[in-house]
C-alpha cells in the first residue's frame, strides 16, 4: 500500500540515490545517465 505522496517520493529518491542513478548536489538533482532511468519499472518504486 502506498504511503503519502511526500513519503513515496522520498522513498523513490532514496532508491535512486542508492543505485547512483541520481546525484543530489547544491539542492539540485543531477541525472548522470538518463538512459539507465528508462529501464526502471515504476513498480520498483512502491
Amino acid at each position: 500500500m502506498l504511503g503519502t505522496i511526500p513519503e513515496t517520493l522520498s522513498r523513490a529518491l532514496t532508491f535512486l540515490k542508492q543505485r547512483n542513478l541520481i546525484i543530489e548536489k547544491d539542492n539540485k538533482i543531477i541525472i548522470p545517465d538518463p538512459d539507465k532511468l528508462k529501464i526502471l519499472s515504476p513498480s520498483l518504486l512502491t
